[in-house]
């Protein structure tokens, strides 16, 4: 009891530590979790400031080249030089090169009238400059009249390109998808597959337009938990390693523990009924060695060949009960040698069934047999395939409670001879028949054991009938009987 109660706190401890243990792995990859998604959210949003400045910047660049393409438009001259004329007989010749412009006079004049020239040229520039500049700001102000529609100053491909180029340079590299609002209206702005649902990003851009609604930039990534999880994949991996390891190490050793604990009972059960299967015949060798020697029963020669026949009889006994457990043993070394003979199986069944017969008549029952096997050989050690033959029916007896009523019979199947041993007993139910086999296993009926015997018959008849490459099986139902059914390949010359 001390010891079962030890064994199950043993277990109950390991299993709660194992509970434990991976109970906190999952909370630190979890935390883990949190604190990469944390991370991925800043960098993400970081990336969004950025993109906006970029954004901004790229419309900044548009606005000066259609400035200048609209200038150049405006003002194209044909020619690099323009001629004013005076009323004074001179004439004044503004020369261009690029952007910058030269001034050469040329005049018959005296040099008042050179100065008079001048005047009146910056005069006429002044009122040019003056020209320009309001043609610039009513440019500009009919401009900001009619600002044109987002998607028309920008390219899907451009703000595509930006967002890629700054997640990636803050090492993001999940799949992405883009929206640009633009007053409460999506437009194209946008990937192929953006859903307005899954927008987990939201940052507004544009905001130095002074005169429009404000305008936001939606980016959601909809493999983000899969992108995260990849991101830990070896942290999990090697968790769940560990931990399978440490599952299956625990399996095996409940398992060891639990087959030694089976083996303790089993070696215990074995030597108990060791001692009262050898106690009985030697009380019995006992009795008769003290009847022989009383002088009354030495000098009846009929009572002294009873009594050593009694004493024959009981030390045969021991001697077959020991050479089964020896036999075992050779089994497991492979030390055992089998002696094949070619036999008819009808003659090594027969000579079984004469075995039995007397201890069946002893209880008042029926053995009967039935062969189709004539002429039939098999090649076999005759006194380990006897021995086999003989087990069954003395389990066959053993679990008759009332009077005995057993049938073999025999044919060839397929190139194997069959046997079957049928008997009326007690029967046994599924569970009991996994079990049979087993060594030192035997039946317990109201927790004790009602039937004498070690458990090694039927495990040293299955060992037997595989070392000669055939099978033995049971088919039985609870107070129905039992069948068992053994295959044995016959010896073709």
């Amino acid at each position: 009891m001390k010891n079962g109660f030890g064994v199950k706190s043993l277990v109950i401890g390991i299993a709660v530590a194992l509970i434990g243990l991976i109970s906190l792995q999952a909370y630190w990859i979890s935390n883990a979790l949190e604190l990469r998604e944390n991370r991925f959210n800043l960098e993400v949003y970081g990336a969004l400031q950025n993109i906006s400045q970029r954004l901004e910047s790229l419309e900044t660049q548009h606005i000066i080249q259609e400035e200048k393409d609209f200038y150049n438009s405006f003002y194209n001259p044909t020619s690099d030089s323009v001629w004013y004329n005076s009323s004074k007989n001179q004439s004044i010749k503004v020369v261009r090169n690029g952007n910058s412009e030269s001034l050469k006079i040329s005049s018959n004049g005296n040099l008042n009238d050179t100065l008079d020239a001048n005047r009146q040229f910056e005069r006429q520039m002044l009122r040019k400059m003056n020209a320009m500049d309001s043609m610039f700001n009513q440019m500009m102000f009919q401009r900001m009249k009619s600002i044109q529609p987002l998607d028309e100053r920008f390219s899907a491909d451009e703000v595509d390109s930006i967002i890629s180029d700054e997640l990636h340079m803050r090492g993001i590299k999940a799949k992405y998808e883009f929206l640009v609002i633009d007053n409460g209206r999506e437009t194209k702005l946008q990937s192929s597959r953006f859903t307005l649902d899954e927008a987990s990003f939201k940052i507004p851009v544009f905001s130095t337009d002074m005169m429009s609604t404000t305008k936001w930039l939606l980016l959601n990534f909809p493999g983000k938990e899969g992108y995260l999880f990849k991101s830990l994949w070896s942290l999990m991996v090697l968790a769940l390693v560990f931990t399978a390891a440490i599952i299956f190490a625990f399996y095996k050793t409940l398992n060891m523990m639990l087959q030694q604990k089976k083996n303790s009972q089993i070696k215990t059960d074995f030597i108990n009924n060791m001692t009262h299967e050898f106690k009985t015949p030697l009380a019995t060798i006992n009795l008769a060695v003290d009847a022989l020697n009383n002088p009354k029963v030495s000098s009846n020669e009929e009572k002294r060949k009873h009594y050593s026949k009694i004493i024959q009889q009981e030390n045969k006994r021991m001697h077959d009960q020991v050479e089964k457990v020896l036999k075992m043993a050779m089994l497991d070394k492979n030390e055992l040698e089998l002696k094949k003979e070619v036999i008819l199986i009808d003659d090594l069944l027969e000579d079984s069934l004469d075995h039995m017969r007397l201890p069946v008549d002893d209880r008042g029952g029926v053995l009967s047999s039935s062969f189709s096997t004539e002429g039939i050989h098999v090649n076999v050690d005759p006194v380990h395939i006897k021995n086999v033959f003989v087990n069954i029916l003395e389990n066959a007896l053993k679990y008759s409670p009332e009077t005995p009523r057993i049938h073999v019979s025999s044919r060839s199947v397929d190139g194997f001879v069959q046997i079957r041993f049928i008997d009326q007993g007690q029967g046994m139910s599924k569970e009991v028949q996994k079990s049979i086999f087993d060594r030192f296993f035997r039946e317990e009926r109201g927790n004790i054991h009602n039937v004498k015997g070690h458990g090694l018959g039927l495990s040293y008849a299955l060992e037997m009938v595989i070392a000669h490459k055939g099978e033995i099986t049971v088919d039985s139902e609870i107070n129905q009987g039992s069948t068992f059914t053994v295959t044995l390949p016959i010896y073709e010359s």
